[in-house]
């Protein structure tokens, strides 16, 4: 379509007037079936959705849509409120104008022409199946971030003509976030997240496209409130980036927002989570984390544990709807020339299931690895991943409110060892900068489902310290028994480290002194703490 043709069929409304995306919008051809437009908040979204059957023609007999008596439409919102606040008043604004009248119980506006456009919601998911046998030409989904990717794919099926003339057309709006986030995301931004490009469906071979609408797309916004962009500025980065420019890999409600794939302007040099594949020495730690599914997939991440204490994901396996044995087999055969340090496996593998052996011991059977169970407290996960993927440094320690005391100092010493002693000392003390941040690395290529899994995560509406679960979730859920597991491995090494260290210089001290009685003293406290907070080592001072 023209833009001067579109101009002429706008004439009608003298109080809309199309900005270029919008236009852009309107012109798409009709062998294009599916139209996701939007992104950022302001850009005229809600109201294309209303003005398209209205400006659109028939394919032949090239009269508007609203014209023609047999033709269709439906609009919809999530919810009836957001219907009844959002849509309701603009169609009747536009609609009514053109001689529409409005059944309200129906919520349908019928044309002089005879042609029909309905205002439908779907709460609930069910909800979608009330249209099971309507036929329409044109659907608008509103926000359909917010309607789940089951409605979204069946309601498509409700698309379809019986008519030559009439077109069948399926139009979306959507901002980052939502139910469907990753549904749209991936099917309509991530193959061209500059959108604009035709895309073709391989199985069905519909075309699809994505138009991109940022704020700034949109000047009678601009215009009507010039202040507006500089509220928006003072959100935080990751929610000001998608309601401005409507960045769907880095939104307000991604739970992992210090994610950095690429690191934004300004941020330090350290801002960067992902990292060119290198050989990873022999003698670093390598940890192996498995979390087991059928109907899900079965997720492995491997990661290797460096001298600065970094972790680095270097590999990933996925299965799904295979047996046990088989992934079993195949995580002991890509590991065959790694020495693994730990093997974490999903707790879930070690229940009962009414069979010889559980999981967890046909696992070991098949794959010669011992397994250990995972810790599966999702908060302490999700925690140790935010903390895992920090970039910046944490505020310098207050000192305490006292003045350092030798008395106490020697008191501690005596009693608690050396490690509780340097503890008192540290307190004083100015703290070292950080220099191994961020600690959780991967490597690119080769981790990607698991960086897009990151980037999915969205809050849970009734625990905003988890995310909700989705379809996909696989790769995050097995990155938290990665993590978990390789914090208790690095404290592990430290608490034997500082046995060992502590011990060497009760030892010392006795060689100097010759003090039998303090030696005994010292050693049963550095037991004594040691076994409260672990294993109890072996006795050696016998």
């Amino acid at each position: 379509m023209e833009q001067e043709e579109l101009k002429q069929r706008l004439e009608t409304f003298s109080e809309w007037k199309p900005h270029e995306r919008q236009q852009d919008f309107l012109q798409v051809p009709y062998d294009v079936f599916e139209v996701l437009y939007g992104g950022a908040l302001g850009g005229g979204k809600t109201d294309v959705l209303i003005v398209a059957p209205i400006v659109l023609r028939t394919k032949k007999s090239g009269r508007q849509l609203y014209e023609h008596p047999d033709f269709v439409g439906i609009i919809f919102r999530r919810t009836f409120p957001e219907l009844e606040k959002k849509i309701i008043p603009r169609a009747k604004a536009i609609y009514e104008s053109l001689g529409a009248r409005y059944n309200e119980t129906k919520k349908c506006f019928t044309f002089p022409s005879g042609a029909k456009i309905f205002l439908g919601h779907m709460e609930k998911e069910k909800d979608v199946l009330q249209h099971d046998t309507n036929e329409y030409q044109y659907i608008g989904i509103d926000q359909a971030e917010q309607f789940t990717e089951y409605q979204l794919r069946y309601i498509s099926s409700r698309i379809r003509s019986s008519n030559p003339d009439l077109p069948t057309i399926f139009r979306l709006t959507a901002n980052p976030g939502g139910e469907s986030h990753v549904y749209l995301r991936d099917r309509f931004v991530k193959p061209c997240p500059q959108g604009n490009v035709i895309l073709v469906d391989k199985a069905t071979k519909l075309k699809r496209l994505y138009i991109p609408a940022r704020l700034t797309d949109n000047p009678h916004l601009m215009e009507n409130d010039p202040d507006y962009i500089n509220r928006l500025m003072l959100l935080p980065e990751a929610e000001r980036e998608a309601k401005m420019n409507g960045d769907w890999f880095s939104f307000a409600g991604a739970v992992f927002q210090e994610l950095r794939i690429t690191r934004n302007p300004g941020e330090p040099e350290n801002a960067l989570h992902t990292t060119s594949v290198f050989i990873i020495p022999d003698y670093w730690p390598r940890i192996l984390a498995i979390d087991w599914g059928w109907s899900a997939y079965t997720f492995a991440i491997w990661a290797a544990i460096s001298p600065d204490e970094r972790i680095y994901v270097y590999r990933t396996y996925r299965a799904k709807k295979t047996t046990i044995r088989q992934w079993s087999s195949d995580l002991a055969r890509i590991s065959q020339y790694e020495k693994l340090t730990r093997v974490i496996l999903d707790p879930s593998a070690w229940q009962q299931r009414g069979y010889e052996l559980t999981i967890a011991e046909e696992f070991q059977k098949a794959s010669g690895l011992i397994p250990e169970k995972a810790d599966n407290d999702r908060h302490a996960g999700v925690s140790l991943i935010h903390e895992f993927l920090r970039f910046t440094l944490k505020p310098a320690k207050k000192s305490p409110a006292q003045e350092f005391n030798k008395e106490i100092a020697d008191t501690i010493f005596r009693l608690k060892g050396s490690e509780a002693y340097e503890l008192y000392l540290d307190s004083f003390r100015e703290e070292a900068p950080e220099t191994n941040l961020p600690i959780l690395q991967f490597f690119t290529p080769g981790t990607e489902e698991v960086l897009e899994a990151l980037q999915s995560c969205q809050f849970d509406d009734k625990d905003k310290e988890d995310y909700a679960e989705f379809d996909g979730d696989d790769p995050v859920d097995c990155l938290r028994y990665l993590v978990k597991g390789s914090k208790v491995y690095l404290d592990e090494v430290k608490k034997k480290f500082s046995f060992l260290k502590s011990q060497a210089e009760i030892q010392a001290q006795l060689e100097r002194t010759g003090d039998q009685h303090r030696y005994y003293m010292q050693m049963s406290a550095l037991e004594k703490r040691v076994s409260s907070e672990g294993p109890k080592p072996v006795r050696r001072f016998h």
